[in-house]
């Protein structure tokens, strides 16, 4: 890829659209083959710089996909939502 094709690509990536979401919850492991840590990273710092709420981790021997923590997943949801269990 082409440094201004790469520009071009990161500069409408940190632009916000209607379709944007203002929330995210990101997980990923340090034995994850599949996307780089970097990925991850430049992810969080994107969105964060655009202003979104983002709750990210990085498990310790965990591999592509990994989400150890539901409940937290679970109660940031309902956080967020006010959902509450009748």
């Amino acid at each position: 890829m082409s440094a201004s094709r790469l520009r071009s690509t990161v500069r409408r990536s940190t632009r916000r659209t209607r379709r944007s979401c203002s929330r995210s919850w990101l997980r990923t492991g340090t034995l994850d083959t599949n996307t780089a840590h970097t990925v991850v990273c430049n992810l969080a710092a994107i969105t964060t710089g655009l202003g979104d709420a983002v709750n990210s981790s990085l498990y310790w021997d965990g591999g592509h996909a990994v989400n150890y923590d539901l409940p937290d997943l679970f109660a940031w949801v309902k956080k967020l939502t006010g959902y509450s269990a009748a």
